[in-house]
């Protein structure tokens, strides 16, 4: 048990000296190969700046793009 603890301890002291550059950079670097995997795949109509910021934060905060309601009352099994 006393590895996990000095994991532990040791994951939490790098977690702490993550800067806040270094998040927005690896955010720009996942927002911008996602645009680009779209783009290569064709798909022309959420290619566009707009429309792509869109779906980037709806798709990677999981909200939930609304297309699919729920067909049965919530507790009806």
């Amino acid at each position: 048990m006393p590895i996990f603890v000095k994991l532990f301890s040791e994951l939490r002291v790098r977690v702490v000296q993550v800067s806040w550059a270094f998040l927005f950079a690896i955010f720009l670097v996942h927002m911008l190969s996602s645009w680009a995997l779209v783009a290569l795949a064709g798909e022309a109509s959420i290619a566009d700046a707009d429309v792509w910021v869109y779906f980037y934060i709806v798709t990677a905060t999981t909200v939930g793009y609304g297309d699919f309601p729920r067909k049965r009352s919530p507790g009806a099994g």
